[in-house]
């Protein structure tokens, strides 16, 4: 075994030091918070001697699995900072659908593996999200359960098929307890903590170690896009959404409708079937055209088209000579 990584505040260089406290902190934000040691797992049974480090030291423990929090919440004063970002594990089992994955693992590499086995799962929308945040404060992923509505003027949000929120699909934890030791969670033992997994975030009294995860079949394309109408169409678009969103070959997974001067449908495509261009059917063949289409391709194109957007805004608020919000 290793012995434990750690970079301690007061006994290593500011750059050493620096670099184990942001270093993984995803945007540019540094917060101005400093724990008094840093330790880099790269097995379980680091995590085991981290926890009764931070015992004997009778400070807090923090934990970082993928460092995708918005304001770096791991980076905590007075504390022990966990980092899992070394710690990986992903293991299949075909048989059953289980995946069992260590919590630094990231959307990409997960479905980077399932993809080749024919199966996926429904990580967050950003490729490199680890999983141990995001399962522990629920998981809003692709295609999870959305039904709200914003206000009476501006936005409503509807759902037909979805996978709901990922933490639905947590079957079973390993955790290290407080006291350090080794537990591992399912429906039949230690079941609260398994409860407690299930969207307790950073109130989780316990460090995962590994999350075993109920996978789904893949589908052959997932597509985005956005389609602008009149809203004298609200009524034919929202009917052929509503007929084909449960179908199980072809379903609209997700569509949002915002109600200003043009009625605009966010899409959210899933499809088993091998062609892409089957996914709207039902609006290309609609007396009413589409204004514009963005397509999930590649992040490129995307951006290219944003742009375009963009720039067609400001063109249409200076020949206005106002800065409204022109009608698509």
């Amino acid at each position: 075994m290793a012995a434990l990584q750690v970079t301690w505040k007061d006994g290593s260089d500011t750059q050493t030091y620096e670099k184990a406290r942001i270093g993984r902190v995803f945007n540019h934000r540094r917060p101005d918070r400093y724990p008094i040691a840093v330790v880099e797992a790269t097995e379980e049974s680091d995590i085991v001697e981290a926890v009764r480090l931070a015992k004997e030291k009778q400070c807090r423990l923090s934990v970082r699995s993928g460092g995708h929090s918005w304001a770096a919440w791991s980076v905590r004063d007075d504390a022990i900072l966990l980092d899992l970002g070394q710690y990986k594990h992903i293991d299949l089992d075909e048989k059953t659908g289980i995946v069992s994955v260590s919590p630094s693992t990231t959307g990409r590499m997960l479905n980077g593996l399932l993809t080749s086995k024919g199966r996926l799962f429904a990580g967050g929308h950003c490729p490199d999200v680890g999983l141990g945040g995001f399962l522990l404060q629920g998981g809003m992923g692709w295609n999870c359960k959305v039904s709200r509505r914003i206000s009476m003027e501006s936005a409503f949000t509807y759902s037909g098929q979805n996978w709901g929120w990922a933490c639905e699909q947590v079957v079973g934890v390993d955790v290290v307890t407080a006291d350090g030791e080794k537990l591992h969670c399912t429906e039949q033992e230690n079941s609260e903590l398994l409860w407690a997994a299930r969207g307790a975030g950073p109130g989780f009294p316990a460090v995962v170690t590994r999350f075993y995860l109920q996978t789904r079949p893949s589908y052959s394309c997932m597509r985005s896009s956005a389609y602008s109408y009149a809203n004298a169409d609200f009524k034919k678009a929202m009917n052929w959404i509503l007929s084909v969103s449960c179908k199980p070959q072809r379903f609209v997974s997700r569509y949002s409708c915002l109600l200003h001067c043009r009625l605009l449908l966010l899409l959210t495509a899933i499809l088993r079937s091998s062609s892409s261009q089957a996914i709207l059917p039902g609006l290309r063949k609609s007396s009413t055209r589409p204004c514009y289409s963005l397509s999930r391709t590649t992040r490129k194109r995307r951006k290219k088209r944003c742009s375009r957007l963009k720039t067609a805004t400001h063109r249409a608020r200076s020949m206005n000579g106002s800065t409204a919000r022109p009608a698509w």
